[in-house]
């Protein structure tokens, strides 16, 4: 295969690893925010935004400890 070929192959690939990890981050943020619905009730609009705009550490974080919660307030901290 060509230098040129094997370039454009891997940026391909990286797109393309790139393109899921954000598909899955989505999909993550919606499950969440769904369960913390269904917990809470619906989530006041910020936190909301907050969620959608946290990074991919605390979003795990969030998924691992969210049937824990007891309160928005604890939501709130996570999300600081």
């Amino acid at each position: 295969m060509r230098a040129d070929h094997v370039k454009l192959h891997m940026d391909w690939s990286v797109q393309y690893i790139e393109h899921g990890r954000e598909e899955g981050k989505v999909k993550l943020i919606k499950l969440v925010t769904k369960l913390l619905t269904r917990k809470f009730g619906p989530l006041p609009s910020d936190l909301e935004l907050k969620i959608e705009s946290t990074n991919s550490a605390t979003l795990d974080r969030l998924a691992v400890e969210l049937l824990d919660l007891d309160s928005l307030k604890e939501l709130e901290d996570i999300l600081k």
